[in-house]
């Protein structure tokens, strides 16, 4: 959630968002950076983890082809952050545009990641709970 609001933030500018508000961008890329290597962090401790125990499970189907999306689609976000902060000047505007798409997607893709597993029947009884 930090790294989508930071994002947005900095991506629209707070001026749009908040008037009122001084600029204070250099805070919001240091906060999304911090957020990134976090998620960096806590991504390279648990999914492959989570890949590996998925991967004995039998075929899933759409899960995997979801769970290889978001794995494909996070690896590119990371590495076109990676491109924004270290990587010539020349290619930021591409990149950023990049960047800023796969970021908007990515929790959708991971909503649809964990719904893909749950059969129709699993799905019509989470939206009607028991009274």
């Amino acid at each position: 959630g930090v790294l989508w609001v930071s994002g947005v933030v900095i991506e629209l500018g707070e001026e749009d968002l908040a008037p009122s508000l001084t600029s204070s961008t250099h805070t919001w890329v240091a906060v999304h950076g911090i957020a990134a290597w976090l998620m960096t962090l806590l991504g390279g401790r648990y999914a492959w983890t989570h890949v590996a125990l998925c991967w004995r499970r039998p075929a899933t189907g759409t899960h995997r082809h979801t769970g290889w999306a978001t794995l494909i689609v996070w690896m590119v976000l990371a590495a076109s952050g990676l491109w924004l902060m270290y990587g010539p000047a020349d290619g930021h505007d591409h990149t950023s545009v990049l960047h800023w798409w796969l970021g908007l997607f990515i929790p959708g893709l991971l909503m649809l990641h964990l719904i893909s597993r749950r059969t129709p029947a699993q799905l019509t009884r989470a939206s009607h709970p028991k009274t």
